[in-house]
């Protein structure tokens, strides 16, 4: 009989979703009954996009992904819209995105004091994270140092000009949307009510942030105009996932890091956006489909690309100061031409670049304008983008010791390391440690949007980190309790027992792996006959400790007051009626009253950016659960 040579295998359909061939396990069922839209908003603190897609119920495989190609006030199409606006003095949008680089837009907004409003989600961010560190001149001592200062100094006027800016986005979407599908407009208020958004936001993004956009997101009508009612469940429908999570998910699904995705191995993501650098540590878990976990908690380092232009604005400031041409749209068409040419091709330290077009007179005046151009030493470009470039090296260089020392490949996402010179020079530092770089999106920078539907549809990542200590306030007995009580008034419990109260108990700490099936917090609450039913919505507030070293107690003996250093994150609300209906009273107490003692646990679940809870207890050896919810509190 002849030999017939072995099948082979076919390739896998995606690193992220196998054909049936490598699983064995049938196609991939999307939806549920109906349709539903899903789209992922990347608002970047410079640059944002949209990706969108339909879930049909059936269908099987992966759903097709779609970008908004093309926005407003743009001659070429560009997945990019500038995250920039133009208001008048009463607040009113005269132009944005796309529309705000024109240069008769630019005329009229100088003309009629018209205000440019950017870097808004950049005042969104946890006061914790550091200050924008705007870099000097650095590279001359003449003249005097500029420091450029970010045009919004508020969280409230941040979040107007966010909710404003996401309301153009998602009128615009809409357009786009019906002028691509046929009979687009009916098509669009069908899927309208099954509208899921996916909110890309930085690693270092909390809690209140995301209800701080999630607000937003209701304001501007993303979610219908008539909430009222059905505002929780609308809520529920607005997802976040970092953008460096959502950075992998999009490289894995290239097939450009096969080589590298392989079991056991670790990989650093590293997304350099405009405002934020945000690096994960991931160790693979398995290549098909690809799951992920993170190793070590990630890091978010407010030192993005913005800085790079910020440093060349304080430049020409600083260089044209004093002079004809020291006016706020000259440094504009500067600025504009150094971001679409010189910032690109920027590469040799000792060369020169010219930009600007200044006529031929009193050119001799200044060192840097010769022949009616404006020329910039190589080394000062440099200068430039140094303090990005430390950021990234010093904190890839933080995620690889913190790591074990073991992750030698870095996956470099973002616009920024389109840059031949920031590349080159981290080839050349990385070096000495024998990492290896590759940048798997090429020039398609906003890739952050399409890996958010990838994240939604695939859910690779598997297991996180906690960036912080989670923690809550208890009581003990007072004879349980030695440390740091002088000063302490004890309270008596419903059993005659005398306790402390305001005692912090940890339920995750920082570094820890949170485990997939969640965290149970084990409670008890002593209830006599005489207590309030109201009681029995339980309020357990979530507080978060970002130090090292954690006091016994949350509040100040003197003072009375919470300790600075605890941050309420959110309230868990819990309802016990049916567990305290359930439950038998105990035996009397010294005071001769009855109570009851309800032991129920809180599973709280995190994804790495939301949390789920649900609450379980037993009555008579049965097993219930009831429903949580969980409030952020108001910002």
């Amino acid at each position: 009989m002849p030999h017939r040579p072995a099948k082979r295998a076919a390739p896998p359909s995606s690193i992220l979703f196998p054909n049936d061939q490598d699983t064995g396990i049938g196609p991939r069922l999307y939806g549920d009954q109906t349709e539903e839209l899903v789209v992922a908003i990347d608002i970047g603190t410079t640059f944002s996009a949209v990706s969108f897609c339909i879930l049909r119920p059936g269908c099987p495989g992966a759903p097709q992904l779609e970008m908004v190609s093309s926005w407003p006030g743009q001659s070429l199409s560009d997945p990019k819209v500038p995250s920039v606006l133009f208001q008048d003095t009463d607040g009113n949008v005269m132009a944005w995105g796309a529309e705000t680089t024109h240069q008769d837009v630019k005329a009229k907004a100088e003309r009629y004091g018209w205000e440019k409003v950017e870097w808004f989600k950049l005042d969104l961010r946890p006061p914790h994270l550091e200050a924008f560190i705007w870099p000097t001149t650095g590279v001359s001592s003449e003249g005097p140092e500029v420091k450029p200062c970010l045009p919004i100094q508020n969280v409230d006027k941040a979040l107007s000009a966010y909710t404003t800016f996401l309301q153009l986005v998602h009128q615009h979407l809409k357009s786009y949307f019906c002028k691509h599908y046929g009979e687009g407009t009916e098509r669009w208020d069908d899927l309208f009510p099954t509208l899921k958004i996916i909110s890309t936001v930085p690693n270092g993004w909390e809690f209140k942030q995301h209800s701080l956009i999630r607000r937003s997101a209701i304001t501007a009508g993303l979610m219908g105009r008539h909430v009222g009612q059905r505002q929780r469940a609308a809520l529920d429908r607005i997802k976040f996932v970092s953008e460096a999570e959502a950075a992998i998910v999009y490289a894995a699904d290239t097939g450009k890091l096969d080589a590298w995705l392989q079991v056991g191995k670790d990989v650093i993501l590293c997304d350099v956006g405009g405002g934020t650098i945000d690096i994960t540590v991931y160790t693979v878990l398995n290549a098909y489909p690809l799951e992920l976990k993170e190793k070590v908690a990630p890091k978010c380092v407010v030192a993005g690309a913005g800085l790079v232009n910020a440093a060349a604005k304080a430049y020409f400031q600083s260089k044209l100061q004093g002079t004809k041409w020291d006016k706020p749209g000259i440094i504009d068409d500067l600025m504009d031409e150094f971001e679409r040419d010189v910032k690109k091709r920027f590469e040799n330290v000792s060369g020169e670049y010219c930009i600007g077009r200044f006529g031929l007179s009193e050119e001799e005046d200044l060192e840097n304008i010769r022949h009616g151009r404006f020329y910039i030493p190589g080394h000062d470009i440099a200068a430039f983008f140094k303090p990005t470039v430390t950021a990234i090296k010093s904190n890839i260089l933080d995620v690889y010791q913190r790591s074990g020392q073991i992750a030698k490949n870095v996956i470099m996402v973002g616009g920024f390391l389109n840059s031949s010179y920031a590349y080159a020079n981290l080839e050349e530092w990385g070096k000495r440690y024998n990492f290896k770089f590759t940048k798997p999106d090429g020039v398609m920078a906003k890739t952050v949007s399409h890996g958010a539907l990838l994240w939604y549809l695939s859910k690779p990542v598997k297991g996180y980190i906690a960036k912080v200590h989670y923690g809550s306030d208890v009581s003990f007995p007072a004879e349980e309790v030695l440390d740091d009580v002088n000063g302490r008034n004890t309270v008596m419990r419903a059993d005659g027992v005398y306790i402390y109260e305001n005692i912090w108990e940890s339920i995750v700490s920082m570094g820890q792996e949170l485990p997939r099936k969640g965290i149970l917090h084990r409670f008890e609450k002593w209830f006599d006959e005489y207590d309030s039913k109201e009681d029995l919505m339980l309020q357990e507030k979530i507080y978060i400790h970002r130090g090292e070293q954690i006091p016994n107690f949350m509040i100040d003996r003197f003072t009375g007051l919470m300790l600075p250093e605890f941050e309420h994150v959110c309230t868990i609300v819990a309802d016990l009626r049916d567990q305290y209906n359930m439950t038998p009273w105990a035996k009397t107490n010294v005071q001769g009253k009855r109570f009851k003692i309800l032991k129920f646990g809180i599973t709280i679940r995190h994804d790495g950016c939301d949390l789920k809870a649900f609450s379980s207890w037993k009555v008579a050896g049965l097993k219930y659960t009831g429903k949580v919810m969980i409030i952020h509190p108001p910002q």
